[in-house]
């Protein structure tokens, strides 16, 4: 790890909690997609769709935050979730207060005029999961495995023909530089307002590590091609210069890690706090990952006593604070995602995974630090 002692010194000295209230919920409408992705961590499941009493109790604790002046978003994912089909949908969102804000993670393979009425009506934030042009887009296939691009693109033009504003997710599995910027330039003439860029998950501990130079690169080139044409929002270079701003301002971080409880509710009511990605699968002991049922325990319950409820969350929570104590990088990353600790190595415990490597460290060593550096010059 390479020159950042001194600009991102930091000290723990408490054990790290979960915030008891989260940015987001995430809600699992239907078990159900229509694609078969090959990078796809989601197990097989039967079709199962959400009952409207799981919505009722997860309102009942979102409505209290917002009240409270919280802003708390949902998210309606972990799946298809137009699969659902607009009434469900419609009665799932209904008990929610008018000021949460909903979002949807789609494939749009499904969306058409109609669908495009439905979000503009209740305000619904639209984000596509679409990984580049058609020559990256390769793993997002269809049942049978066909390419599924051609229908992802139609779904898109009837977003555009209607001015439904849209943001992207995109999976990089080969992250290099001429990658980088053939998808910001893809998704700036798409017309897309923000994105996110997720490095692929490893599913296998055997999977052969990148060297940190070439995330880096990665990096690097993603921010030139935005430099160049500032036009869509890149979430991960808006959390580097976030992390450059509030180190200077603040450069000592101390006390325990601040853990976003990120709580993902599945279709039956189950909870999994910090890694939706777990929800529904099992974890160490064979155990599932879940904290507890929204239709047995107020989701504001299941949050404030989820460390003591499961074992291997408060094994994450225990690696988070030791990342925090002894990383050069904790100044900007809580610890350890649980998701990619376990896809990896089958352990909560361990330390700086691929994953972190790739979308953490090479990332700062990229675009934070170079911002910080070029921010402590004398004058």
């Amino acid at each position: 790890m390479r020159g950042v002692q001194g600009l991102m010194a930091h000290a723990g000295d408490g054990a790290a909690r979960l915030r008891p209230v989260p940015s987001a919920v995430v809600m699992q409408p239907t078990t159900t997609c229509n694609l078969a992705c090959d990078y796809c961590y989601l197990p097989a499941r039967p079709n199962q769709h959400m009952a409207p009493a799981v919505a009722h109790r997860v309102a009942a604790a979102v409505n209290r935050w917002v009240g409270d002046g919280h802003l708390v978003r949902v998210f309606w994912h972990c799946g298809e979730p137009l699969v659902a089909g607009r009434d469900r949908l419609a009665d799932l969102m209904a008990p929610f207060a008018a000021s949460v804000v909903h979002g949807v993670q789609t494939n749009a393979t499904l969306i058409d005029d109609r669908w495009c009425e439905f979000f503009l009506d209740r305000g619904i934030e639209v984000s596509i999961s679409i990984d580049g042009p058609e020559e990256l887009d390769v793993h997002r296939v269809q049942r049978g495995g066909r390419p599924a691009h051609s229908r992802i693109m139609a779904g898109i033009a009837a977003l555009r023909r209607n001015d439904v504003p849209f943001g992207a997710l995109a999976v990089v599995t080969d992250p290099t530089p001429d990658a980088a910027r053939r998808l910001y330039d893809f998704f700036a003439d798409l017309g897309a307002r923000r994105l996110g860029v997720s490095l692929q998950q490893s599913l296998s501990p055997t999977r052969c590590p990148r060297d940190g130079a070439d995330y880096e690169e990665f990096w690097l080139a993603l921010l030139e091609a935005w430099l160049d044409n500032p036009v869509v929002r890149i979430r991960e270079i808006d959390h580097c210069i976030d992390d450059a701003f509030r180190l200077l301002n603040d450069p000592e971080r101390n006390g325990a890690a601040d853990v976003d409880p990120l709580p993902a509710v599945g279709w039956d009511g189950e909870v999994v706090l910090t890694a939706p990605e777990l929800l529904g699968l099992r974890g160490p002991d064979d155990l599932p990952f879940s904290s507890g049922n929204v239709l047995e325990t107020p989701l504001d319950a299941i949050i404030a006593t989820a460390a003591e409820r499961s074992p291997w969350l408060a094994a994450h929570l225990a690696a988070a604070q030791e990342c925090l104590d002894t990383c050069p990088y904790g100044a900007i990353c809580p610890g350890p995602s649980p998701a990619p600790s376990w896809f990896e190595t089958g352990t909560l415990t361990t330390g700086p995974t691929e994953h972190c490597r790739g979308a953490v460290i090479a990332a700062a060593e990229a675009i934070t630090l170079p911002l910080l550096r070029r921010a402590a010059r004398p004058a």
